[in-house]
């Protein structure tokens, strides 16, 4: 798992404790848009509900293109409308705000389609899932 903060690492890695899976997952602190794995590294990458926190995601999708191997899969979910509006919710109860980005998952999908990816989407009421390969 790849993230820029350690808070949230430090998250994720009880989760995983949590299910006793530790020894499958190796935590790491990168930069989003310049990660340190070699071209081809991945058969499959997940992009979980972090799309909306970037300005810049086109760096990022571009980042994956380059990890993930040649036969492999780009897996981008993010919230839907419905989606936002429950975390927005939750957020404002706890006197947060949450920034979204002003590019959307059909942008990104737009984005794969023009560097010749297959696309597949499914939708959930509050998710938004494309998976490219």
């Amino acid at each position: 798992t790849v993230d820029i903060s350690e808070v949230e690492q430090a998250i994720a890695r009880l989760n995983i404790e949590y299910f006793g899976l530790q020894e499958f997952v190796d935590f790491k602190i990168e930069k989003k848009d310049a990660l340190s794995f070699p071209d081809q590294s991945f058969d499959v990458i997940f992009c979980i509900n972090t799309l909306h926190h970037f300005l810049y995601p086109f760096q990022m999708i571009d980042e994956m293109i380059r990890i993930r191997n040649s036969q492999g899969k780009i897996i981008v979910s993010d919230f839907s409308q419905e989606g936002f509006a429950i975390v927005e919710q939750v957020l404002a109860m706890e006197g947060k705000k949450h920034d979204i980005s002003p590019i959307s998952l059909d942008e990104i999908e737009a984005y794969f389609l023009r560097q010749k990816f297959r696309i597949e989407k499914y939708r959930s009421k509050v998710q938004k899932i494309l998976i490219a390969y």
